[in-house]
């Protein structure tokens, strides 16, 4: 039986090999914006957790990554320009 994503090498547990992966992508996202503030930094740590877990569960489901990156890309590209919409 083939492992359900590389960290399962490690891990030999699903649940822990999806909590390292989704502590790991949220912690890359408490840093975009750098700002510095603690505050800011921990609540983008902890909003990007629920996205995090929702699109790992999908690729175990799907084991595609192409439709994940569309929506990240869509994600991201909305933040960029619905900030300049409001001004």
């Amino acid at each position: 039986m083939s492992p359900l994503n590389p960290l399962q090498v490690f891990s030999e547990c699903t649940v822990l090999a999806i909590g390292m992966a989704e502590f790991y992508w949220s912690l890359q996202h408490s840093f975009m914006p750098l700002t510095f503030d603690p505050g800011s930094m921990l609540l983008l740590l902890l909003s990007s957790i629920p996205n995090s877990v929702f699109m790992i569960v999908v690729y175990l489901r799907l084991r595609h990554l192409l439709p994940l990156a569309i929506v990240h890309w869509l994600m991201d590209g909305a933040s960029v320009v619905l900030p300049l919409l409001q001004q």
